[in-house]
Order: C-alpha cells, then structure tokens, then sequence
C-alpha cells in the first residue's frame, strides 16, 4: 500500500478501531420502569461503613442486603401480623412467590443464602443487596450526592444520616425499617455478546432503632444530627 493510499484510509481505519473498541466495552445505562417499595425491611448483612469484605470485595463499597421471603431475621413467621415485610414493585403491592420471580426474570441481584451450618433440609432465602452510592456533584460548593436516610426516634421525629453518620448503623440495633430502592440497568457488549446486569441502589431508607438510649444521643451530638420534620417517604 502506498503512504498516499494509506493516509486517505487513515479516517476510516481509525473509526474502525474505535468502533471495536466500544462494541467490546460499551456500558449503556438504561432507566427501568419499577422502583421497589418495602415496608417493615428484614435487613442483614450490613455494610454502611464500606469495608472491604470477602476475597472480591471492595474498600468503599457500601450495602446491606434485605430478605425477601416475609419472615423474620432467623426465618420464623412473625407473630405480629403488622409486623409482616410489605412489598410493592411500580404500582402494584404483592406477596414473595409473586415478587421473587419478577425480580429474577427482570435480573436484579437476588440470591439465596444457606448459613454455612444449616441442616440438609434448610431451604435457601431469597436475599436483595442493596447498594449505597455517594457521588461527587459536578459543583464543589454543593454536597456530595446520594441516598437519603434517616432514623426515627422514638417521638417521632426524623434525624438525617449522611455519608459519615450513617455508618453507625452497622450497629444499630434496628426495630423497623422501610426501603425505597431504585434498579441501575446497563448492558456490557463483549465480543458483540450483550451481558444486561443490574444493581439495586438504595434511594431511601427510614430506620426505627430499638429503643433511644444515652448512647443513641451522644450519637446524635458527634455529628450534630437535628430532628426534622421531613416526610421521608
């Protein structure tokens, strides 16, 4: 090929490459039509503070993760049928065998945990991780964006949790709670293969701590946390 020949491919050679390269490693973000709604949370697995946890875990990785089978922490029916997990995906309130399998066909990150010592006849759990996000805004005077959250005292009143505070509640021992989860869709392209993934990011959360104690307002007073009359959701 003659230098004269290959400049004029040049161009195309070039949008060529870039083509491959984004078929190879394109990440397309797509909205999805449900937010997930759930009253009276069984949440475990907690992870506020964002440690680094298991051989692929990541430092600054913030989750926790809620049952979705409608009982209680240990797997027991609850006594207080007020107390029984609500879902609603959209619009529409259901029940887990009708939630779980939409959940699943739509992709989002359910799994099923069997406890390390649990007898032959255990039935797995359905588990959601539920990611927490803290992001820089594109102005610096503004504060860092992300999820809200709050915990509930016992008069009422609502106390906002930021990107510091909130990791007190990997230890606080928690009464209620309520979740609004929002599904993040991408698509991957590998080898002109398309890999949809999904991830639940947490949009809102209210926590009703056990009991207020004295520890619970020096908490309050370390990061000089104030009551607020916000509805959360």
């Amino acid at each position: 090929m003659k230098k004269k020949e290959y400049r004029l491919m040049r161009p195309q050679l070039k949008e060529r490459w870039l083509n491959y390269i984004f078929k190879r490693k394109e990440k397309v973000a797509m909205s999805s039509k449900s937010t997930l709604v759930i009253k009276h949370a069984v949440i475990t697995f907690r992870n506020f503070q964002g440690k680094k946890k298991g051989k692929f875990g990541k430092e600054g990785d913030r989750y926790f993760s809620v049952f979705l089978d409608g009982y209680d922490r240990r797997g027991n029916v609850f006594e207080d049928e007020e107390r029984i997990p609500q879902y609603k995906l959209g619009s529409d309130w259901m029940g887990p065998n009708e939630l779980i399998p939409i959940l699943e066909k739509e992709k989002w990150p359910v799994s099923w945990y069997t406890p390390s010592d649990a007898p032959a006849d255990y039935e797995p759990r359905p588990v959601l991780k539920i990611k927490l996000n803290y992001f820089d805004t594109s102005n610096p005077q503004r504060p860092r964006g992300g999820p809200k959250v709050w915990l509930e005292k016992k008069d009422g009143s609502l106390v906002p949790l930021d990107e510091s505070s909130v990791e007190q509640l990997d230890r606080t021992w928690i009464d209620d709670a309520k979740i609004r989860v929002n599904p993040y869709n991408w698509e991957e392209e590998r080898d002109g293969v398309a890999n949809g993934r999904l991830t639940a990011q947490l949009k809102d959360l209210c926590i009703r701590p056990v009991e207020d104690t004295e520890e619970d307002d020096d908490f309050y007073d370390d990061y000089n946390l104030k009551a607020s009359d916000e509805a959360p959701f």
